[in-house]
């Protein structure tokens, strides 16, 4: 199990980078990490467990093969699930958090449009900002880069993962960046979604033009509003959990 800690700034600004810094309209945080299932299986699952010998042998694989590469436990074909996407308003300035978690090098190349602007590690400042399309990432790195959206309706990022003795590029996922100009919910209509989840600054979309008008719950059951617009703004509203309900379905939604 791993995750990424994010210390917010002093002033609680859940959408500025460091305090006194640079805001943003939307932030992602993007985890890249493989699996050999050879040393998985072979260091967790196939060998005895004793807990009051801790130097136990293991037989560790000559090599390291991963079969899988992800970016925040999704690879291939969940990270193009539509349900899996990253969603931004048009014309948006968003923050990506990068972190490399796994044994191969990996590198971000965002479309040239997005103008990306690597300017802190670790949280920290850069000496010198790096505008670059592509941003590599190291074991263990950990980068921040602005990116600006237009209206263009998807966004795509690849990140290929590379040997750090061949340089050999082993696999490449893509990450797909929707904005609200997009084709909402191609997969199934009739199923009741709202993004992003968690809101940073209270603005939730949804996926379904409402003719009959919906309830908005907090935690406690009290019904806030009711409305039909697919915006559900609760900017004004304090972090917590809240609930859409429209007809039989409920969903969840969350302001950290």
């Amino acid at each position: 199990m791993y995750g990424v800690i994010v210390v917010r700034p002093p002033n609680g600004d859940p959408l500025m980078n460091w305090n006194a810094g640079e805001n943003y309209d939307q932030e992602w945080i993007w985890t890249s990490s493989e699996i050999d299932t050879v040393w998985h299986n072979n260091l967790y699952l196939n060998h005895l467990h004793d807990s009051l010998n801790p130097m136990m042998p293991v037989e560790v694989p000559d090599t390291y093969t991963p079969q899988y590469f992800m970016v925040n436990g999704l690879s291939d074909t969940q990270l193009s699930d539509p349900f899996n996407y990253f969603w931004a308003e048009e014309n948006a300035k968003a923050y990506a958090r990068m972190s490399n978690l796994g044994f191969l090098g990996v590198r971000y190349k965002f479309p040239s449009t997005m103008n990306a602007r690597t300017v802190s590690s670790d949280g920290r400042p850069l000496a010198t900002e790096v505008n670059s399309d592509t941003v590599e990432i190291l074991p263990g790195e950990r980068y921040e880069t602005f990116l600006q959206l237009g209206n263009d309706p998807v966004y795509t990022v690849d990140v290929e993962y590379f040997n750090l003795n061949t340089q050999e590029v082993e696999s490449t996922q893509t990450l797909y960046i929707r904005t609200t100009t997009a084709e909402l919910n191609p997969i199934n209509a009739e199923l009741l979604s709202v993004y992003p989840v968690p809101s940073l600054n209270g603005i939730f979309y949804t996926n379904q033009v409402f003719e009959e008008n919906y309830q908005l719950i907090d935690a406690q059951g009290t019904i806030l509003f009711e409305g039909n617009s697919q915006i559900i703004d609760l900017s004004g509203h304090a972090s917590g959990v809240y609930f859409l309900k429209s007809g039989p379905q409920t969903v969840r939604l969350l302001i950290p």
